[in-house]
């Protein structure tokens, strides 16, 4: 999946595969997780978010399946 830099605190990238509605996030503190069944909604939300980090925290960790992808 390719991602787009993002200028977050805690994420370095994102991106988003509508074929499987899934989201990667690349962390600045290392690691590719991606996570499953995100709508594209709250992916553009991510991208127009005032505090973006808070809006992941609240809206998309330990809401969503994750997964590893590189360590």
């Amino acid at each position: 999946m390719q991602r787009s830099p993002v200028n977050f605190s805690k994420i370095k990238s994102v991106g988003y595969d509508v074929s499987v509605s899934s989201m990667e996030v690349e962390f600045t503190v290392g690691g590719i997780f991606l996570y499953k069944r995100v709508p594209m909604e709250i992916y553009k939300n991510l991208l127009f978010a005032q505090n973006k980090d808070k809006y992941f925290d609240e809206t998309i960790e330990g809401k969503f399946i994750k997964e590893m992808v590189i360590n």
